[in-house]
């Protein structure tokens, strides 16, 4: 379980558009791997993908994140890597304990806070990264994982 900090939590969300040949076994690999890295370093995270683009915000102390954001750059799974937000002075932790939420924002999750909730950020972070604010990610973010809990962590059937 991930515990609070009292040092302030590095946040950064981006964008980046998954190759053609990304499957479901890739992802489920991404997946596995972060999970296993981001607990030991003490990093909580999500990973959104939808039509071929991945929405992610990591959180957690800045090193590791920042290490962590390094090799997410330079992997060959993906391109166009873009920065929505980043913030060095976060206070509490959006994902709370996830290691690596993932979401398909496809699929519905038996909550009365489906995906379409998310999907709005999601949306909006492709449209115009602009648009996206860290107040606005935490309040999306915050009433998605009230409705969802972990529900959020599953692998999808299919991407």
């Amino acid at each position: 379980m991930l515990q609070s900090s009292p040092v302030p939590l590095y946040q950064i969300l981006y964008r980046s558009k998954a190759n053609d040949h990304l499957t479901m076994d890739g992802i489920k690999n991404i997946l596995d791997v972060s999970r296993r890295k981001n607990t030991v370093a003490g990093i909580s995270g999500l990973l959104v993908l939808r039509d071929q683009w991945f929405l992610q915000l990591l959180e957690g102390p800045i090193d590791p994140v920042l290490s962590i954001v390094h090799r997410i750059k330079q992997d060959p799974r993906h391109t166009g890597f873009e920065v929505l937000f980043e913030t060095k002075a976060g206070e509490a932790r959006i994902c709370g304990d996830w290691s690596m939420g993932y979401l398909d924002p496809t699929q519905q999750y038996g909550s009365s806070v489906d995906s379409e909730s998310l999907f709005r950020i999601y949306a909006m972070a492709l449209g115009n990264s602009g648009a996206v604010t860290p107040k606005t990610l935490k309040s999306v973010l915050n009433t998605f994982r009230q409705g969802c809990g972990n529900l959020a962590v599953a692998l999808p059937t299919q991407v």
